[in-house]
């Protein structure tokens, strides 16, 4: 999903400026972001949890992005 379709959802559900409903996904992220940075990971419960997954290649580290979906809403969208 494009952020911008991201942002008109949420001045649509919220009934919010345009500036707003920007300001409010940008926070959900650097939430995220933050939460990531601190901890290692962000859990949002009934949706999943981020993480940084830290593997080596060719004797270099790399990291990549992970995301778990939760039980809960595999059980919500009908998929377990």
């Amino acid at each position: 999903m494009y952020e911008e379709k991201c942002i008109e959802y949420i001045i649509e559900k919220l009934e919010v400026s345009k500036q707003l409903g920007g300001k409010v996904y940008d926070k959900f992220w650097d939430f995220i972001f933050e939460k990531i940075a601190e901890e290692g990971v962000a859990e949002i419960q009934g949706i999943g949890t981020f993480s940084i997954e830290e593997k080596e290649v060719n004797k270099k580290k790399q990291y990549y992005p992970d995301f778990k979906v939760s039980q809960s809403l595999l059980s919500r969208l009908d998929m377990n």
